[in-house]
């Protein structure tokens, strides 16, 4: 243990030593023989610290892979920094037991160890599509390879952190953007040139990974370790992009170790840069007229200053010197990058400029030079006047509160001295049941100070008593003091000194002068200090690059061409709850970002007003209602209720905007990855995989599709014209994915607090990839297209049953429109018999397979397909052609939108059903929804032990395509003619805007006959629930009782969330006796 400490103590001396080989080897054997052991708590950071440093020998590192990165300690400890990350928040023993049910730590930490471990089994390929058709690859690791990844980056921070330049940021701990530009604000004095290196947008290449390689090399003799990190950039798991603007930002396509990497990569680069600061210095010490060094202050000194900062690859340098040294500076710089490194400088963007005259963008942010006025402004006569009046109204609110207490203490002395009275009048003596001493020395002791504080701020009020006090003056005349006594003229003397030396009016307006000098020297002092300042001091002054974010608020939606809020209608999809947390999430991720800048108002202006007012506008237009009405509900605070019932506010409250300011944030992620995700619900509720956040173990979840911005508006975002510069992007290919996610992690994601990168690569999941690769080939048949009628004797060829031409993808045999006109001559059209069934004869009736129609995929397996279908399966626009003459097939699609609003509206409303019929769930078997749309109804009854009969109205749109291929059970009926089946069959009958339909067109059969079937096929003590217009619901109500029903009227939410009347009516038993 003695040893332990000293090598501890001397690497962090940075001091080399020997230690033998065969205590190392000893020292290895034992780590090696505790990693075979099962470890249930994960190393801490101190613990790692040291074990990493065991390794440690002439200079540099051995064996880390084997002797720190595969153990299964340190393994779970990445586990548990990944869990953090994704804020699951889980103790170390259900850690333990969360990742060995995904795989086994000390199985990982053997292949790792061997040399065994297959990265390329662990990584996940994504492919987008280009438009000018290149396809670009996103690959992504799984969480098996993340833990691996995490492990490395952990070790290799230990061992770097500490090596790194004070000016290097990024990927380190309490060095994120803030602290640098924390760092230009409050170091940077009298910068004159500048110029920001700018890289020319390419990706790592062999070279770079080998010369990354042999600088990890100079301190790590691990060539496990550096083997694996070759095979992370071979397999496209580690990217490096210079020249871009992704790095940082929490996006998916951005590996863990790639921070790390870099700063490791310009290591000797900011070794250069410091050796040149040093020089500089040098070169230019502070001197006196004599040559010889000052330290005093008594002249003005501007030293020649070299400033540098570098967050990974966007590198700053500043200069307090001439133009000259800068460019000097500046070419060697170029010099070092270009030869040493390897890299390809972009020398036209890499150009000097003026930090007073011009600004800089760093970091997503401006930087300029100006004077320290600028930065703290003197009050101007407004603020003064404004000053003023808040000092007149404090003085009032002062004697307001001070004539308030003479009153209560008036009202006190009257209260004491009637109970003393009163007690006195009652008894011979009076004798108090409590102290009551205390108390009123208290009062009037109070009274007594602010008596004599006001006394004493007041010069009349000494003069007044001076004068009264002085009045006895006649007793200074010596005739009349012999003939008083001693002791008297002794108490005057006294008594007079005191009067001088506390009311003497002269000293006291003396000591009133002095203190107004004092305070107009001490302004003075400070007008003369300030403009010394401005005229000697520049500043760095840091801003919000205003037309960039109007231009992102534009972008995205926020607002219109003429800047005002407006709704954004991706968002219509999600909840309430989600909209409101998507906006909250960016406008505080704005909000956290910016807090540094001096225009920081303006961000505030953008978020309180211009985002609280689009995400108002989107919730108005998702309910059809006005703006007035949903601030009405939400507030303008945007309160929603959680699932308790209670109200919480998301969004930022606009007080607490306006107490915002400048936080001690260490590195806060821009909003551009938040900015351009919509992640939008699936109409699906099946658990059908794990939470997709790492070690998450909650299988509630919900599939989301990946909506970006970039594809979704169809800008490509190296368009700087169109795309807003500097914002970076996911990557492509994750555009249309699915994700499974919690509730608890999607509202993590909404609000910022989670992003992409935190997530298992391998829980993305491409439905239509999935689905598409099972669709048969048309050539891999053998039979031929030929429109073939049924023959006697029925023959079938050898190359197999003739396939129908593709318009006879929906025939239908009894409802063949040219057959039906032969008919119709024949037919009574007043009873509309042309739209009943007219088989036609066998000679006359298809002798071929039906073909399915264009883009047709193979349906979505239940129960999957009971909540999303494949549109190009339902939306066939030829039926609608060839059957429109029948009036029971209509051309008109079912949008995306459409479909997760209705599906996700039955899901609340089944629910309310049951609570409201207060039945157990055994005593409802059949249902039947008798104007079903799109079974949105049926699937919300899925988890409930009851089969649903779903009925399209023959007059109505044709959704039963839809039903079908959500593996539902439907029919069509027209509900003037009777329902095939046999009487009292059902237990629950929902009519949903039925019987306004029929009224309103006219349909041939009245409100009575309807209301008559439905008591025909419902069995006694079954319910009818019916959601209609207000005249049909009062309608159903008087003719109920008719019918035998008994009913109940209740207010529930529609579609839209306003309120309408439904009827639960039940059938009474009865018989005939």
């Amino acid at each position: 243990m003695v040893l332990q400490l000293r090598v501890h103590s001397l690497y962090k001396r940075g001091i080399s030593f020997f230690v033998s080989s065969s205590l190392r080897n000893l020292s290895t054997a034992s780590l090696l023989l505790n990693s075979d052991q099962t470890t249930g708590e994960p190393l801490v950071k101190s613990e790692l610290e040291a074990l990493v440093l065991k390794q440690y020998s002439h200079g540099k590192f051995y064996s880390l892979v084997k002797n720190a990165v595969a153990l299964p300690s340190v393994l779970l400890a990445a586990c548990q920094n990944l869990s953090l990350a994704a804020n699951s928040g889980v103790s170390s023993t259900e850690l333990a037991d969360c990742v060995s049910r995904r795989f086994s730590i000390e199985e990982m930490g053997r292949e790792i160890r061997e040399g065994k471990f297959d990265i390329r089994s662990c990584c996940v390929e994504f492919v987008s599509s280009r438009e000018n058709g290149r396809c670009e690859s996103l690959v992504l690791p799984n969480l098996k390879l993340k833990v691996l990844i995490e492990a490395i980056r952990m070790v290799l921070e230990i061992v770097y952190d500490d090596r790194f330049a004070t000016f290097s940021y990024g990927g380190r701990v309490g060095m994120g953007r803030h602290t640098a530009i924390r760092y230009l604000k409050n170091s940077v004095e009298n910068p004159r040139w500048w110029f920001r290196v700018s890289f020319a947008r390419e990706m790592f290449d062999d070279r770079n990974v080998d010369k990354l390689c042999g600088f990890v090399g100079e301190k790590i003799n691990d060539g496990l370790l550096i083997e694996m990190i070759k095979k992370l950039f071979e397999f496209g798991i580690l990217r490096i992009e210079l020249g871009g603007c992704n790095s940082g930002r929490g996006f998916p396509q951005e590996c863990g170790l790639s921070s790390i990497l870099i700063n490791v990569y310009f290591d000797g680069l900011d070794k250069e840069i410091q050796d040149m600061r040093l020089k500089t210095k040098l070169k230019n010490p502070r001197v006196s007229d004599t040559g010889e060094e000052e330290s005093t202050c008594n002249v003005f000194f501007k030293p020649v200053n070299l400033y540098a900062v570098r967050y990974l690859d966007e590198i700053l340098l500043i200069t307090s010197g001439s133009k000259m040294l800068t460019m000097d500076l500046k070419k060697r710089i170029v010099d070092i990058l270009e030869q040493r490194l390897d890299l390809k400088v972009d020398r036209v963007n890499t150009a000097i400029h003026s930090a007073v005259s011009e600004k800089i963008s760093f970091l997503g942010m401006y930087l300029q030079a100006v004077p320290p006025s600028v930065l703290r402004p003197p009050m101007s006569e407004k603020a003064v006047r404004a000053m003023k009046k808040y000092q007149r109204q404090k003085e009032v609110r002062r004697l307001e509160l001070r004539n308030a207490r003479e009153r209560n203490r008036k009202k006190l002395g009257l209260k004491i001295f009637r109970h003393v009275l009163k007690k006195l009048k009652q008894s011979n003596g009076f004798r108090c049941e409590y102290e009551i001493e205390n108390e009123v020395r208290d009062v009037f002791q109070r009274w007594e100070e602010e008596v004599m504080q006001e006394f004493l701020g007041s010069l009349e009020e000494r003069w007044k008593w001076h004068w009264l006090l002085t009045r006895g003056d006649f007793l200074s005349l010596r005739h009349i003091r012999e003939k008083l006594p001693q002791d008297l003229i002794d108490a005057y003397d006294e008594f007079q000194e005191q009067v001088d030396k506390h009311l003497a009016p002269t000293q006291a307006k003396r000591v009133l002068e002095d203190e107004e000098r004092r305070v107009e020297e001490e302004e003075e002092q400070r007008y003369a200090e300030r403009t010394v300042e401005d005229l000697t001091k520049l500043c760095m002054k840091v801003s919000a690059p205003e037309e960039l974010i109007r231009k992102a608020v534009k972008l995205v939606g926020f607002t219109n061409s003429l800047g005002r809020p407006r709704p954004i209608s991706h968002l219509l999809a999600l909840e309430d709850s989600d909209i409101i947390k998507w906006y909250a999430g960016v406008g505080r991720k704005w909000l956290d970002f910016f807090c540094c800048c001096h225009n920081y108002r303006m961000v505030k202006i953008i978020v309180s007003y211009h985002m609280r007012f689009s995400c108002i506008l989107t919730l108005a237009e998702k309910h059809r209602s006005t703006k007035r009405e949903a601030i009405r509900h939400y507030t303008k605070d945007l309160k929603v209720c959680d699932l308790n019932g209670s109200e919480e506010a998301h969004f930022p409250l606009e007080r607490e905007v306006k107490m915002m300011g400048d936080k001690n944030l260490s590195d806060p992620r821009p909003v551009d990855g938040t900015l351009s995700l919509l992640l939008i619900r699936l109409a699906s509720d099946e658990p059908l995989h794990s939470c997709a956040a790492s070690f998450c173990e909650r299988s509630d979840t919900i599939m989301y599709r990946v909506h970006l911005l970039q594809n979704r508006l169809h800008i490509n975002p190296l368009d700087e014209e169109k795309w807003v510069h500097g914002m970076g992007t996911i990557h492509s290919a994750l555009n249309r994915k699915c994700l499974p996610l919690c509730s608890t992690h999607i509202s993590h994601v909404y609000l910022g607090k989670m992003t992409l990168q935190d997530v298992d690569g391998s829980s993305f999941v491409d439905l239509s990839h999935s689905i598409d690769s099972h669709n048969f080939s048309p050539s891999s048949f053998a039979n031929k297209i030929a429109l073939t009628y049924r023959r006697a004797p029925v023959v079938i060829p050898e190359s197999g049953m003739n396939v129908c031409p593709l318009e006879f993808n929906e025939y239908i045999p009894c409802h063949n429109i040219t057959y039906v006109q032969q008919l119709l001559p024949s037919l009574n059209v007043s009873r509309r018999e042309e739209l009943e069934r007219h088989c036609p004869p066998l000679e006359q009736r298809l002798f071929c397979l039906v073909p399915p129609p264009k883009d047709y995929k193979i349906p979505i397996r239940w129960p999957t397909s009971r909540d999303y279908v494949w549109r190009s399966n339902v939306n066939h626009t030829h039926l609608a052609q060839v059957k429109g003459g029948q009036n029971w097939v209509h051309e008109q699609g079912i949008s995306e939108d459409e479909f997760t609003l209705d599906t996700n509206f039955w899901r609340e409303q089944v629910n309310r059903y049951w609570e409201l019929m207060n039945v157990n769930e055994t005593e409802v078997r059949n249902v039947m929804d008798t104007n079903a749309f799109i079974g949105g109804f049926a699937a919300a009854m899925n988890s409930y032990p009851v089969w649903v009969m779903n009925v399209v109205p023959a007059t109505m749109n044709d959704t039963l395509s839809g039903i079908y291929q959500r593996g539902l059970t439907g029919a069509y009926h027209d509900w003037c003619e009777p329902f095939s089946t046999y009487p009292r069959t059902y237990d629950l009958i929902h009519a949903d805007n039925l019987l306004s339909h029929y009224h309103i067109y006219g349909e041939g059969c009245l409100l009575e006959d309807v209301m008559l079937e439905m008591d025909r096929i419902i069995r006694p003590q079954g319910f009818i629930i019916i959601r209609d217009e207000e005249s049909i619901i009062s309608r159903v109500r008087d003719l109920a009782l008719k019918f035998l029903w008994e009913v109940e009227t209740h207010e529930l939410q529609n579609k839209y969330k306003k309120t309408q009347t439904v009827l639960f009516c039940r059938k009474k038993f009865w018989a005939i006796v």
